[in-house]
Protein backbone atom coordinates (compact mmCIF):
# COMPACT_ATOMS: atom_id res chain seq x y z
CA UNK A 1 0.00 0.00 0.00
CA UNK A 2 1.32 3.51 -1.03
CA UNK A 3 2.35 5.76 1.80
CA UNK A 4 0.26 9.10 2.47
CA UNK A 5 2.00 11.64 0.43
CA UNK A 6 2.48 8.86 -2.21
CA UNK A 7 -1.13 8.33 -2.47
CA UNK A 8 -1.69 11.71 -2.10
CA UNK A 9 0.71 12.24 -5.40
CA UNK A 10 -1.15 9.37 -7.51
CA UNK A 11 -4.12 11.40 -6.54
CA UNK A 12 -3.28 14.55 -7.52
CA UNK A 13 -2.04 13.49 -10.82
CA UNK A 14 -5.54 11.63 -11.41
CA UNK A 15 -7.05 15.21 -10.19
CA UNK A 16 -5.32 16.90 -12.82
CA UNK A 17 -6.03 14.54 -15.93
CA UNK A 18 -9.56 15.35 -14.96
CA UNK A 19 -9.31 19.19 -15.22
CA UNK A 20 -6.94 18.95 -18.62
CA UNK A 21 -9.00 16.29 -20.12
CA UNK A 22 -12.01 17.50 -18.87
CA UNK A 23 -12.23 20.82 -18.10
CA UNK A 24 -10.35 22.49 -21.07
CA UNK A 25 -11.68 21.83 -24.00
CA UNK A 26 -13.27 24.81 -24.77
CA UNK A 27 -11.48 28.25 -26.71
CA UNK A 28 -8.85 30.17 -24.43
CA UNK A 29 -12.26 32.17 -22.54
CA UNK A 30 -12.99 28.76 -21.29
CA UNK A 31 -14.46 25.73 -21.53
CA UNK A 32 -16.73 24.40 -24.08
CA UNK A 33 -18.92 23.14 -21.24
CA UNK A 34 -17.79 18.74 -21.52
CA UNK A 35 -18.18 18.70 -17.82
CA UNK A 36 -19.48 21.10 -15.16
CA UNK A 37 -16.32 22.94 -14.02
CA UNK A 38 -17.85 23.20 -10.38
CA UNK A 39 -18.45 19.25 -10.69
CA UNK A 40 -15.01 18.71 -11.42
CA UNK A 41 -13.66 21.12 -8.73
CA UNK A 42 -15.26 19.32 -6.02
CA UNK A 43 -14.16 15.70 -7.61
CA UNK A 44 -10.28 17.29 -7.68
CA UNK A 45 -10.65 18.01 -3.60
CA UNK A 46 -12.14 14.80 -2.85
CA UNK A 47 -9.36 13.07 -4.53
CA UNK A 48 -6.62 15.41 -3.30
CA UNK A 49 -8.12 16.03 0.38
CA UNK A 50 -7.55 19.95 -0.33
CA UNK A 51 -8.04 22.54 -2.43
CA UNK A 52 -6.11 22.44 -5.62
CA UNK A 53 -3.95 24.70 -8.58
CA UNK A 54 -3.57 23.32 -11.93
CA UNK A 55 -1.80 24.46 -14.73
CA UNK A 56 -1.17 23.78 -18.27
CA UNK A 57 -0.57 25.36 -21.63
CA UNK A 58 -3.45 25.43 -24.66
CA UNK A 59 -3.58 26.62 -28.56
CA UNK A 60 -5.58 29.10 -28.92
CA UNK A 61 -8.52 27.51 -30.45
CA UNK A 62 -9.09 25.17 -27.40
CA UNK A 63 -7.85 22.32 -29.70
CA UNK A 64 -4.10 21.08 -28.18
CA UNK A 65 -2.27 20.95 -24.82
CA UNK A 66 1.08 21.46 -24.94
CA UNK A 67 1.99 17.84 -22.75
CA UNK A 68 5.90 19.11 -22.81
CA UNK A 69 7.17 18.02 -26.22
CA UNK A 70 9.55 20.31 -27.15
CA UNK A 71 10.02 23.81 -27.85
CA UNK A 72 10.19 23.43 -31.62
CA UNK A 73 6.66 22.00 -30.86
CA UNK A 74 5.56 25.54 -29.73
CA UNK A 75 7.57 27.94 -31.21
CA UNK A 76 5.05 28.98 -34.11
CA UNK A 77 1.88 27.97 -32.51
CA UNK A 78 -0.39 30.15 -30.45
CA UNK A 79 -0.38 28.99 -27.02
CA UNK A 80 -1.99 30.82 -23.81
CA UNK A 81 -1.24 29.44 -20.04
CA UNK A 82 -4.53 28.22 -18.33
CA UNK A 83 -5.18 27.70 -14.49
CA UNK A 84 -7.60 25.78 -13.10
CA UNK A 85 -8.46 26.52 -8.91
CA UNK A 86 -10.69 24.11 -7.22
CA UNK A 87 -12.10 27.22 -5.06
CA UNK A 88 -12.37 29.71 -7.94
CA UNK A 89 -14.22 26.56 -9.00
CA UNK A 90 -13.35 27.43 -12.95
CA UNK A 91 -10.89 27.21 -15.84
CA UNK A 92 -9.39 30.53 -16.85
CA UNK A 93 -6.53 31.93 -19.06
CA UNK A 94 -3.67 33.32 -16.95
CA UNK A 95 -4.11 37.44 -18.00
CA UNK A 96 0.18 37.67 -18.39
CA UNK A 97 0.26 35.14 -20.46
CA UNK A 98 -2.89 35.20 -21.98
CA UNK A 99 -1.47 37.53 -25.30
CA UNK A 100 -1.39 34.00 -27.61
CA UNK A 101 2.63 33.33 -27.52
CA UNK A 102 5.54 30.69 -27.48
CA UNK A 103 4.82 30.38 -23.62
CA UNK A 104 5.47 26.47 -21.96
CA UNK A 105 6.44 24.92 -18.38
CA UNK A 106 4.45 27.15 -16.20
CA UNK A 107 4.67 25.99 -12.61
CA UNK A 108 3.37 26.78 -9.49
CA UNK A 109 5.52 28.30 -6.79
CA UNK A 110 5.30 25.54 -3.77
CA UNK A 111 3.02 27.98 -1.60
CA UNK A 112 0.80 28.33 -4.56
CA UNK A 113 0.65 31.88 -4.40
CA UNK A 114 2.31 32.23 -8.03
CA UNK A 115 3.04 31.56 -11.54
CA UNK A 116 6.14 30.93 -13.21
CA UNK A 117 6.30 30.13 -16.67
CA UNK A 118 8.62 30.25 -19.82
CA UNK A 119 8.01 32.61 -22.66
CA UNK A 120 10.31 31.63 -25.78
CA UNK A 121 13.53 30.33 -25.12
CA UNK A 122 14.99 32.48 -22.82
CA UNK A 123 12.56 34.70 -20.18
CA UNK A 124 11.62 33.20 -17.68
CA UNK A 125 8.43 35.04 -15.84
CA UNK A 126 6.55 35.27 -12.71
CA UNK A 127 3.41 36.63 -10.99
CA UNK A 128 0.64 36.44 -8.43
CA UNK A 129 -1.72 34.08 -8.74
CA UNK A 130 -4.35 36.29 -9.43
CA UNK A 131 -2.10 37.83 -12.50
CA UNK A 132 -0.68 40.84 -10.76
CA UNK A 133 2.62 42.08 -9.80
CA UNK A 134 4.29 39.89 -13.16
CA UNK A 135 7.82 40.32 -14.19
CA UNK A 136 10.82 39.14 -15.96
CA UNK A 137 12.31 36.84 -13.11
CA UNK A 138 15.26 35.92 -15.47
CA UNK A 139 16.89 34.75 -18.17
CA UNK A 140 16.72 30.99 -19.13
CA UNK A 141 14.75 27.75 -19.29
CA UNK A 142 12.69 25.81 -16.94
Amino acid sequence: MPSGSTARAGAFLAACAIAVVGVSAGPAGGAAGIIDQKAAATQIEAMTGAPAKITWVRSTDGRMLYLGCGFKDIQNACWVVMVFDTQEGRERVFAPASTPGAYHTPLITPNGERLIWNRGRQDIFIADWDGRNARLLMKGLL
